[in-house]
């Protein structure tokens, strides 16, 4: 599954500081899940190198050119306080810091470009009671607003409907919905892109371990687009190392993940 790693998911009336600052907390507060937890991670992780290549057109099954490539690191409990995106010339675009307090709520996240290493811009996280995101709004350099994105939630606490805005005039852009089958696993989402009138529907299936094996992209008038299957290999913790994605029958990327656990 190409996964795009620079989409935007990140106000109000009146501009906040946003560098480093931190949203009022709740008086009671619950744990938040972690970020290896979230993902169904296993073991004690510090850090993921995942690289994702083209498939190779002349032996499919085979490693091809760089398309890009992530490189994650965690804290002794799981939460992620670094990310860095490299581009198809492992060329670093974009280094993410991310501070969190003992409960695992984000308490600042700054962006700096890869190549200056300049402050780009930073994250501000709204969260319910239940410890659920329900709005990140971005802001500059100069403490201008960026972008607002909203979380909502079904009935049984699992996001229904992610809605991004940009500038002054909250300008609704990206709207993505949801929806899950029996075992709680996303089966449906519907995503709109207003600006380039870009619309796309995806639905997914599953392995019994819950990672994917099946996601059909339709058109807005249910043409197939594209029909991938997902194949894995594990290590001996038991995470995947290996992804090949095929669209119907071809394969077009591959990716592998390098783990580094903590002794």
């Amino acid at each position: 599954m190409k996964i795009k790693l620079f989409y935007p998911i990140i106000m109000c009336f009146v501009f906040v500081a946003c560098v480093n600052q931190v949203k009022k907390e709740n008086t009671q507060k619950i744990p938040i899940q972690s970020s290896l937890d979230a993902r169904n991670l296993l073991g004690d992780i510090i850090s993921i190198n995942e690289v994702e290549f083209y498939a190779n057109i002349e032996m499919p099954d085979s490693i091809g050119e760089l398309y890009n490539r992530t490189y994650y690191e965690f804290d002794n409990d799981g939460y992620q306080i670094l990310l860095e995106s490299y581009g198809s010339l492992d060329n670093l675009i974009e280094r993410k810091i991310t501070e969190v307090d003992e409960l695992g709520y984000i308490k600042s996240e700054n962006v700096y470009d890869g190549v200056t290493e300049e402050f780009s811009h930073s994250s501000l996280y709204e969260y319910d009671e239940s410890g659920k995101i329900i709005k990140v709004e971005s802001c500059d350099e100069d403490n201008e607003l960026i972008s607002e994105t909203v979380y909502e939630y079904d009935e049984n606490g699992r996001v229904s409907i992610v809605s991004s805005s940009f500038g002054n005039n909250h300008d609704e852009q990206f709207r993505s919905e949801y929806k899950y089958n029996n075992d709680g696993k996303r089966n449906y989402s519907y995503s709109q892109d207003f600006a380039n009138q870009y619309y796309r529907k995806y639905m997914y299936d599953y392995y019994e371990n819950g990672l994917m094996c099946n996601k059909l992209v339709l058109s807005d008038d249910e043409k197939v687009i594209q029909d991938f299957s997902y194949e894995y290999k594990y290590d001996n913790v038991g995470n995947w190392i290996k992804k090949i994605e095929i669209d119907r029958g071809r394969p077009t990327h591959i990716t592998l993940r390098e783990f580094s656990y903590k002794e």
